[in-house]
């Protein structure tokens, strides 16, 4: 049985972000994940707490039913959620990951540190912040239609991230943990508080975004990890 591989996308991306995956990981079966509200589900109302979309994909691991040989791979405030839905697994008595990878992800107890309110911005004030954090091309601002759309999902994971309450664990996770950051991520190491296991940090040139630049390299750390070599 192949290695299933379940993908959580950052906040306001669709999981279509992980085709760039297929193909390039071999023996793992790719499996990205959409909550209610986005990509594949962009017809189904939006969650107005991070809890909604935890149980949205905890839900799509059991329903996919390989518990024996899984892990979870989040991004950015899909890292949070991939977390997340491991202690729900826990919690629920499936059996936990092999690995949760957590790529450009602060631990749950700072990832807000530093950021203003997203609710309480304009829509003028929100597109310049995700333009100058590399989350948008300013291009697409220019699109009325892709702003109707798009802007509405964007800034709804940022308020489910501005609202976010980190569950209250006392026993950290027995699951390993491989951290992949950046220099924007400054606190990665704080999630060895998070496992009773191990915690690997793996740091990548470039900002926030580094998968967008090296898609081959974050391909090749994946399969690094999963055959043990990280």
């Amino acid at each position: 049985m192949s290695h299933t591989l379940f993908c959580i996308p950052y906040a306001g991306c669709s999981a279509s972000m992980f085709n760039i995956f297929n193909g390039k990981i071999p023996g793992v079966q790719i499996v990205p994940l959409d909550y209610a509200g986005k990509g594949a589900r962009i017809g189904e109302p939006m969650h107005s707490r991070i809890a909604g979309a935890v149980e949205d994909c905890a839900a799509s691991v059991i329903n996919h039913g390989n518990f024996t040989n899984y892990s979870l791979f989040g991004y950015s405030m899909g890292g949070v959620i991939a977390y997340e839905t491991a202690l729900l697994l826990n919690k629920t008595n499936v059996n936990l990951p092999h690995n949760i990878i957590l790529a450009a992800c602060e631990p749950p107890d700072s990832i807000m540190d530093g950021h203003t309110s997203y609710m309480a911005m304009s829509d003028a004030e929100f597109i310049e912040y995700l333009i100058s954090t590399g989350g948008i091309d300013s291009e697409l601002t220019a699109l009325p239609e892709f702003l109707d759309l798009f802007l509405p999902i964007i800034r709804n994971d940022h308020v489910l991230l501005e609202f976010y309450e980190p569950t209250k664990c006392e026993t950290p996770l027995s699951v390993a943990f491989h951290v992949a950051y950046s220099d924007d991520e400054r606190n990665a190491s704080g999630w060895r508080r998070y496992t009773s296991v191990k915690c690997d940090l793996t740091h990548f040139d470039g900002g926030h975004f580094f998968i967008r630049d090296n898609p081959g390299g974050v391909c090749k750390y994946i399969e690094d990890v999963l055959n043990g070599r990280v």
